[in-house]
């Protein structure tokens, strides 16, 4: 087996404050369902597992939220929805501690070299083959 070129890391943690009163604590910004369909979270998955050579879809959130997490990668095909790793915070205590942890498990679990694609759970990015040719 390949060693991955990369392995995406999507953080989907915050507390969704930015858009009070549509997005909150209890339903942040990456779990709101867009007009167009999905959630922000979602279309994050789908771009990072469009990486050729992409290692596991690892993402970190907060314990409460694992649960829509992973009903936000229910549309992903069977074989992808199976390479997600799920890192489960406590509580939310901000970005780098999320990509600390990450880290780590990518180190243990994939390899000490293998970079990691940190990516924010609750942007919307349109050209998804643009995204992944850059």
């Amino acid at each position: 087996m390949t060693a991955p070129s990369l392995v995406p890391l999507i953080l989907s943690g915050g507390a969704g404050t930015r858009l009070w009163p549509l997005s909150r604590d209890a339903a942040p910004k990456p779990f709101m369902r867009l007009p167009a369909g999905g959630t922000l979270l979602g279309k994050t998955a789908v771009r990072a597992l469009a990486i050729p050579g992409a290692g596991p879809l690892l993402t970190v959130t907060r314990g409460e939220h694992y649960f829509a997490t992973r009903d936000a990668y229910s549309d992903l095909p069977s074989t992808e929805r199976e390479r997600a790793v799920f890192l489960l915070e406590p509580f939310g205590r901000n970005t780098a501690p999320a990509v600390a942890m990450g880290a780590l498990w990518a180190a243990t679990h994939v390899g000490e070299d293998v970079p990691l694609l940190v990516l924010p759970a609750d942007h919307l990015i349109q050209d998804a083959a643009a995204f992944v040719a850059a």
